[in-house]
């Protein structure tokens, strides 16, 4: 399970979408380990016959592969389980907003225009590069903004790579036969390497820099150029294999972003459904708007899910000055989202169940694939420390350090796959409705007597607030939102994908307000028990020196049946 508020309720958990990435991640994780220890019985037995360069190199490579270990397991564990609680998930976010933690007006103005429209607002794509990716995958639009963000960065990656390469290759055309290839290798090596460990920007659309096609550019161009006419010295670099090591990094990345793009398209979906239903009618009644806002709350309040309380997005109570005003307007809004739940989404929990899933299917191809390339770096590490002992390290130590070159390739691009993998898994779909009431009108103040001013002894007066043709609005709309990685800081910020109208709940909701409020009683009578017994007693004994009239001895005799007032028909 992905987290729980309370054990007693099996609704409020859902399965965790990271059960198929965990067993990944072990098997990965103590690959790394058991490579780390044996790397240490390696650097152990080595001390033993005697101190020398050699006898460090398992060591060092064994810190390496535990501090992976640890990291890769420990990330792992993390996703087993999460606790939080009713604050989670998160508050809906604005597709249009730029930051993950937006201000409660932000988000109610969100809430209202998309329920009042009846439309999802998806921005548009912005910069060349975006431009160029929303042409080839149109239905990415209607994407949450996390997946959007996700997919520009992983095609502004691998637009970078493929400029990187074209370049790389011009260049070593140019170099052809002058011995500089490894030259040319390491530096284009270094380029793709900062590219891989870019962190995702998480905040805003992903556009590259115009400085870098003019860097890629100069460098193919200009640097075979200058490194003929320099002639620097290559002993530095001896027989080491930057040239190989930079084209496999980039066709690796070029793999790992294609199953990228694909498992991401069977992800997409559909178009979302968007729609809104709102039930209007006029009101007129004699009582106090408070009362129907009143109402209302305790309406709201039987939708609770699982005893947790409504999220209040909007809370505008009738504020009527009736010492001062005699007649006015007055607006009454209430607008509450009930606690999100999980959609009745079926996950993988298996790796044979996430092969059989078309949607996960090519997510956990990318997976197995950045694993492989992380055990390919470890037993090429591995293999490096056993085959260099003493005498052999320094007869050719370019040979060690091709095998730290190639195992920095494989790994670099098996954290590209394992990142961008994580975040397809790392989904959450939710279901919640948004009830949002408006009222507003005129009213003004009245005053009732009733009794018979002549011979009537209990007379009653009340001043009223009287509204006529009073203005009701109720929508309530069903929303479907989504929120991506758990551990990131915006604290399960959920977005909406999709939204349907409940047109039925709406107009009952909307009949049953008008009801209560049509229903309620202008006349003023005593309720409480004592005040029939006195009534009674005063009737019975004849401390008036009038007779009380039929209608008074009515009133008197039924006081304890008129305890309870009139009842609104049921909302269901």
């Amino acid at each position: 399970m992905s987290y729980e508020y309370r054990s007693g309720s099996q609704t409020l958990e859902v399965p965790n979408p990271y059960a198929v990435e965990n067993k990944i991640r072990f098997l990965t994780g103590g690959v790394f380990f058991l490579a780390g220890v044996s790397l240490l019985f390696l650097f152990r037995n080595r001390m033993q016959g005697g101190w020398n360069v050699s006898s460090l190199i398992p060591l060092f490579f064994s810190i390496l592969l535990l501090a992976n270990a640890v990291s890769i397991i420990a990330h792992g564990m993390m996703q087993l389980r999460f606790f939080f609680g009713r604050d989670r998930p998160g508050t809906l976010i604005p597709s249009e907003l730029p930051q993950v933690n937006p201000q409660g007006q932000q988000v109610t103005s969100y809430l209202k225009e998309i329920v009042r429209r009846g439309a999802l607002h998806f921005p548009e794509p912005q910069g060349a590069i975006n431009g160029l990716l929303h042409h080839l995958q149109p239905d990415l639009i209607f994407a949450p903004r996390p997946l959007r963000v996700l997919a520009q960065n992983q095609f502004v990656t691998a637009i970078t790579s493929f400029a990187i390469l074209a370049s790389f290759l011009v260049s070593w055309l140019l170099l052809s036969g002058q011995h500089y290839d490894q030259m040319i290798g390491a530096i284009y090596l270094l380029l793709s390497l900062i590219i891989i460990f870019k962190p995702i920007n998480q905040n805003g659309a992903a556009n590259p820099s115009v400085v870098l096609p003019i860097i890629l550019v100069v460098l193919a161009v200009v640097a075979p150029v200058v490194i003929i006419l320099r002639k620097p010295s290559t002993a530095m670099l001896g027989d080491m294999q930057f040239f190989g090591a930079t084209f496999l990094v980039l066709l690796l990345i070029g793999v790992g972003t294609s199953i990228f793009f694909f498992a991401l398209r069977r992800q997409l979906g559909k178009l979302p459904a968007a729609s809104s239903s709102m039930h209007q009618l006029s009101v007129s009644m004699n009582c106090q708007p408070n009362q129907l806002y009143d109402e209302l709350s305790r309406r709201l309040q039987e939708k609770w899910i699982e005893q947790i309380p409504n999220r209040e997005y909007s809370n505008l109570r009738p504020d009527l000055n009736l010492s001062t005003e005699a007649s006015g307007t007055f607006a009454v809004e209430l607008m509450q989202e009930t606690q999100p739940m999980s959609a009745q989404q079926t996950l993988p929990r298996t790796i044979k169940e996430c092969w059989s899933d078309s949607k996960y299917q090519l997510v956990l191809v990318l997976q197995a694939f950045g694993a492989g390339l992380l055990i390919i770096a470890t037993a090429l590490i591995t293999y490096g420390a056993w085959v260099n002992t003493f005498p052999h390290f320094f007869e050719s130590p370019s040979a060690l350090m091709n095998i730290i070159l190639f195992s920095a390739t494989f790994y670099a691009a098996g954290y590209y796959c394992f990142k961008g993998a994580h975040k397809l898994f790392g989904r959450f779909d939710f279901e919640s409705k948004i009830y949002w009431f408006e009222c507003n009108g005129n009213y003004q103040i009245a005053s009732l007597d009733y009794g018979n001013v002549l011979s009537d002894r209990l007379k009653t007066r009340k001043s009223i607030v009287n509204i006529e043709t009073a203005t009701l609005r109720v929508w309530v709309v069903e929303i479907y939102s989504t929120a991506f990685d758990s551990l990131s800081s915006n604290k399960w910020g959920r977005y909406a994908t999709a939204m349907m109208g409940r047109k039925q709940d709406a107009q009952l909701l909307a009949e049953s307000l008008a009801a209560f409020a049509q229903e309620q009683s202008i006349v003023v009578a005593p309720t409480a028990s004592q005040d029939a017994k006195k009534a009674m007693d005063m009737a019975r004994l004849g401390l008036d020196t009038n007779t009380l009239t039929p209608d008074a001895t009515k009133i008197a005799a039924g006081l304890s049946d008129n305890l309870n007032g009139p009842t609104s028909p049921p909302f269901e």
